[in-house]
C-alpha cells in the first residue's frame, strides 16, 4: 500500500517583514519558519532575536539561513552566523547556506565558487554539529558547475512553477524544500509578508536519512 506523504507548510522571514503576529502565523497552518541570521562578513539581521523568540513562543519549530556573499571572507561569514546562532537548541532545523544573485559572483571562477561555498558549508558543520542545507535555484546549480561536492547536502529548491513538482538540478537526486511561490494568503498577517516570504513543503521521503530528520523534528 502506498503510503500518502506527509506535508508541512514554512516561512522565512527577515528584518524586512518587521512586527509579525506569530500566534497568528502558527494559526493559519504554518509549522516551520525559517529566519535570516545574517549576510556576508559582518551583516546581522537586527530582527534575527526578535523573530526567533517569538516563533519559538508560538510552538514553531525553527532554523537559521545565511546569505552568502562570495566576495567576502569565507572565514569571517562563518564566524558571523555561527557567533549568532549558535549553539543550536534541541529540534532546530539545520542551517541554511543561503546561495543566489549570480552578479555578485561575476568574476569569480567556476572552482574559485565552489571552493568558496565548500568551505563555508564544512566549517558550518564542523562548528555546529550539522549538516548545513543548500539553498538555491535550479538555474543557479549551473554558477557552481552542478559540483559533485553538493550531493552531500540535501537541497531546498526556490522554484516558481504551476507543476506538480519543482525541477530538481543536477546533481541533486531530490529536494527536500520546496520554496514554490513568492506569496501567500494563508492569514492576514501572512499577506502583509514580503521580500522573501514564501509557503513552502516539506514532503516526506522514504529514505532513512530524511525520515530520521522527520523523526526528530516532527514527531
Amino acid at each position: 500500500m502506498e503510503t500518502k506523504a506527509k506535508v508541512v507548510f514554512g516561512i522565512d522571514v527577515s528584518h524586512w517583514q518587521g512586527l509579525i503576529d506569530w500566534k497568528k502565523v502558527k494559526a493559519s497552518g504554518v509549522d516551520f519558519v525559517y529566519v535570516k541570521a545574517t549576510e556576508g562578513a559582518g551583516y546581522v539581521d537586527s530582527w534575527y532575536d526578535r523573530h526567533i523568540a517569538g516563533a519559538r513562543a508560538a510552538g514553531l519549530t525553527c532554523g537559521s539561513y545565511h546569505f552568502f556573499q562570495p566576495a567576502d571572507s569565507v572565514a569571517k561569514q562563518v564566524d558571523n552566523f555561527v557567533h549568532r546562532v549558535g549553539p543550536l537548541k534541541a529540534g532546530d532545523l539545520p542551517p541554511v547556506l543561503d546561495l543566489e544573485m549570480p552578479p555578485d559572483w561575476s568574476g569569480i571562477s567556476v572552482a574559485e565558487r565552489i571552493k568558496r561555498a565548500s568551505n563555508w558549508l564544512v566549517a558550518v558543520e564542523q562548528q555546529l554539529g550539522v549538516t548545513p542545507i543548500i539553498y538555491m535555484s535550479p538555474s543557479f546549480a549551473g554558477e557552481l558547475g552542478q559540483a559533485e561536492f553538493l550531493k552531500r547536502y540535501q537541497l531546498w529548491v526556490a522554484h516558481y512553477t504551476q507543476a506538480q513538482a519543482p525541477t530538481v538540478p543536477a546533481p541533486f537526486a531530490t529536494w527536500l524544500f520546496w520554496q514554490y511561490s513568492e506569496t501567500d494568503a494563508a492569514a492576514d498577517d501572512l499577506q502583509k509578508l514580503r521580500k522573501k516570504v514564501v509557503n513552502q513543503t516539506l514532503i516526506e521521503r522514504m529514505t532513512s536519512s530524511i525520515q530520521a530528520l522527520f523523526n526528530r523534528l516532527f514527531k
